[in-house]
């Protein structure tokens, strides 16, 4: 049998009457479509599952590897396993952004304790001198320049000359160490 396709322009009623003559004729069959999806439902899966594919791509970086050649399948197919691997991958990745935030955090806590321990590095004496006692309280920290002389002379009224005071540093912050007896 032979098959024979002819274009005509022609109208929706003319068609429809074609349509007819050929399932009568038992040349065609006719099938009903009831869960046919409108094209636009396709297109925003796809577009969904592309901006979701692009979203870890961009935080993951490209990948490492070559590309590899599978075999091509269907439409469904591929849709039904990427959302498959989707549902199995973006719990991972949800979780390796959470780790990466903590992380950051974690950083930029460390690199405000070192930009504070920065300003301690010209004490020339272990820091751990440095510690209150039973018998002692310290007291470091940074001071303006111009503060120095007025904070010292405070403390020694206050605590009736019975008090050690020790400036360190150049620049307009300096580094305070005073230190007293508890007792008294």
């Amino acid at each position: 049998m032979a098959f024979v396709m002819i274009v005509l322009k022609v109208d929706l009623l003319t068609v429809s009457t074609l349509v007819l003559w050929f399932y009568f004729a038992c040349a065609a069959s006719i099938y009903f479509i009831s869960e046919r999806r409108a094209i636009g439902e396709e297109i925003y899966e796809i577009s969904s599952l592309l901006a979701k594919f692009r979203e870890s791509q961009e935080f993951l970086g490209p990948p490492l590897g070559k590309p590899v050649k599978t075999e091509e399948l269907p439409y469904e197919q591929i849709l039904k396993k990427a959302k498959k691997f989707l549902d199995r991958f973006e719990p991972k990745l949800s979780d390796l952004k959470a780790k990466k935030e903590e992380l950051g955090q974690r950083r930029q806590e460390l690199l405000a304790q070192m930009e504070m321990l920065r300003s301690f590095i010209e004490i020339k004496f272990p820091l751990s001198y440095l510690r209150s006692t039973d018998e002692i309280y310290v007291v470091v920290g940074r001071i303006a320049e111009e503060r120095v002389q007025e904070f010292s002379d405070a403390a020694k009224e206050a605590l009736k000359r019975k008090v050690f005071v020790a400036v360190l540093g150049k620049g307009k912050q300096r580094i305070l160490i005073a230190a007293c007896r508890t007792v008294e």
